[in-house]
């Protein structure tokens, strides 16, 4: 290899390597937009009503994907009809992020709102549309559609993301509360954040 060669190359390499370095990491786009994206959780903005989440289940016009941001353990205990658990880490990964549809709701869920919410910054830095938070998150579900039926969980756990009621099987997406009658949408009076955006998609499904 004569030496031109090996300049030209070595300054081919010298431009990836200041290119690499250049690039902003995710977490680097997610604080610089971070005031931003604060300002729309605080307005209530993403976040959707457990209602407005049915709502949209059930209606042909819209497609809508929920991801469940728990725990194996949780997930499997109860979940929501047709909703896939995906993992945090997995929001910041581009090869997923590629493979989301378009014209989709994305609805994220989690025990409470903060695991949700980091997945729901993730997404937006990555410039993902029509990304949505469940309000309150599953233990808000189970506060509208089973807890008549449901014995409240030890009070020992005060964080965000605690489970607040038992289970007593592992039902997952089997139990009577994940896919609540339709009717019980008439019931709850609630301000709609997400508009329409095309046809129903297959929902996605089971929890890979």
């Amino acid at each position: 290899m004569s030496w031109k060669t090996l300049l030209a190359l070595g300054a081919v390499l010298l431009s990836l390597g200041v290119w690499l370095v250049g690039q902003p990491t995710l977490a680097d786009r997610v604080a610089r937009i971070e005031p931003q994206l604060e300002k729309k959780i605080a307005s209530g903005a993403v976040q959707i009503d457990p209602a407005e989440l049915l709502d949209m289940y059930i209606n042909d016009n819209i497609a809508v994907w929920i991801f469940d941001l728990r725990d194996e353990v949780d997930f499997n205990l109860f979940h929501i009809v047709d909703s896939r658990r995906v993992t945090l880490a997995k929001m910041g990964e581009s090869s997923f992020v590629k493979s989301l549809p378009a014209d989709t709701v994305i609805v994220l869920a989690s025990n409470g709102e903060r695991r949700a919410t980091q997945a729901w910054k993730l997404l937006v830095a990555q410039k993902v549309p029509n990304i949505y938070i469940l309000d309150g998150g599953i233990n808000h579900w189970v506060d509208i559609y089973a807890h008549e039926h449901m014995s409240k969980a030890p009070e020992g756990c005060q964080e965000d993301e605690c489970r607040r009621y038992v289970f007593d099987s592992a039902l997952g997406g089997r139990h009577p509360a994940s896919d609540p009658n339709p009717h019980e949408i008439a019931k709850r009076s609630y301000t709609k954040k997400v508009k329409g955006i095309g046809h129903k998609a297959r929902k996605s499904g089971g929890c890979g």
